[in-house]
Parts: structure tokens; C-alpha cells; sequence
């Protein structure tokens, strides 16, 4: 997941990708998220600072995202949200109602055009389909996106995810069951897990991600 160090670590996304980028701040329970979404979905959602988040774009749409970045409040969503229009505003009622332990899930499409190679947006799509409450591994991912000697690889893509939360790189764990890394700390990684209904302490042994069946029905 993309970390306040890491965030130039992901490719400058030219000027030309689109025109209608919207940058945003949003409060959260677990801390400030900073995020920019386009009218395919969200691009980018972190806990990092909004100047090391957006580091990523090219200085000509950094800085217009800069200039332009709406800074939400908590508890008057329905003023500020309706600043950014929709679809917008439905993904961050969607994103409240995770953050405030009022739903396990979040329907907010993603544009992944921030996703370094094509091996990275592969383990994203696999992260995709790791519901609520469900948990997987490095090497279940790399068995699922064909590449099963590729866990190390597999780790360093998901310590890129550039969409936190949305591409749930939280449901990941280690081999034995911990909760490894996680580039936001791991109180984060245990309270995105507990909004779940997963007990951080029991997620290695009551993991419901079965490889077989997923790999099924692709």
C-alpha cells in the first residue's frame, strides 16, 4: 500500500491520461485519507500527506490537484460531498459508512492506471475479489496470478497498492497468519481487519479464502 516513502516509487501519470481529475481529503476514524478519483473510479486513496500522495502525478497536474484539493468534513457530508458531484459523492457516503463500522463493504469502482506494470495491476484485480471477512496470502496471490515462486514479487506490488482500503491489500497476511507489513502501520492493518469482522489474532487460522474455488471461477 502506498506509504509517505514510497509515494514517488509510482510512475508520474502524464497530463493527457485525463482531464477530469478530483483531488480530496477526507477525515476518517483511523486518520486523514487523501484521494483522487476520475470519473472511472478511484485512483488513489492513502493515509500519506497529500503533497507526498499526489507526487506521483507530473508538476503540471500536481499542482493543479493541489490548488483544487477539497478538504471534507467529518459529520456534514451531505454539503461538502455535493462540492464534487456525482459519482463522487456516492463513493465517499460508501467509504464513511466502512470507515464508521456501518458496512463491511465498499462498492466504489477503481481506475488503476496507477498500478506500475502489468504483474502489479494482475495482483490488484486478485485483490479485488478477496471479499470482507475473507483473508489471503503473498503466495496465495501468487499461485492465483499464475506466478507461484513470485510471493516476494507479489509483497512488493501489494506495498505499492496505491488505493488503500478499496483494493483491500489489508486482507493480506503472512505465510504463518500474522499480519506482516503494512506500510500505515500494523494498528491500521488490525482495525480495517476488525471493521471486518476478521479477529487480527485469529486470521491465519479461520482464513475463508479458498484458492481452489477461486480459481474455479475465473
Amino acid at each position: 500500500m502506498l506509504g509517505p516513502m514510497s509515494a514517488k516509487s509510482i510512475h508520474r501519470v502524464s497530463d493527457e491520461s485525463s482531464p477530469a481529475l478530483v483531488a480530496f481529503i477526507l477525515p476518517s476514524p483511523l486518520g486523514r485519507l487523501c484521494g483522487v478519483a476520475s470519473p472511472s473510479g478511484v485512483c488513489l486513496l492513502t493515509f500519506a500527506h497529500p503533497t507526498e500522495a499526489l507526487s506521483c502525478f507530473s508538476a503540471d497536474r500536481r499542482a493543479e490537484l493541489m490548488d483544487s484539493l477539497h478538504e471534507l468534513v467529518d459529520g456534514a457530508e451531505a454539503s461538502s460531498d455535493q462540492q464534487l458531484g456525482e459519482p463522487l459523492s456516492t463513493w465517499l457516503r460508501d467509504l464513511r459508512r466502512y470507515l464508521h463500522g456501518k458496512s463491511r463493504s465498499l462498492a466504489i469502482p477503481v481506475d488503476l492506471r496507477l498500478a506500475r506494470t502489468p504483474f502489479h495491476h494482475s495482483v490488484y484485480e486478485e485483490l479485488l475479489r478477496v471479499q470482507p471477512g475473507q483473508t489471503t496470502t503473498y503466495g496465495d496471490l501468487a499461485r492465483l496470478v499464475g506466478r507461484p515462486l513470485a510471493s516476494r514479487a507479489v509483497g512488493q506490488a501489494v506495498g505499492k497498492n496505491p488505493i488503500a482500503l478499496i483494493v483491500p491489500c489489508h486482507r493480506v497476511l503472512g505465510r504463518d497468519g500474522s499480519l506482516h507489513g503494512f506500510a500505515f502501520g500494523l494498528a491500521k492493518k488490525a482495525a480495517l481487519l476488525k471493521l471486518e469482522g476478521v479477529n487480527p489474532a485469529l486470521a491465519g487460522s479461520s482464513r475463508s479464502w479458498d484458492r481452489e474455488v477461486r480459481a474455479d471461477s475465473r
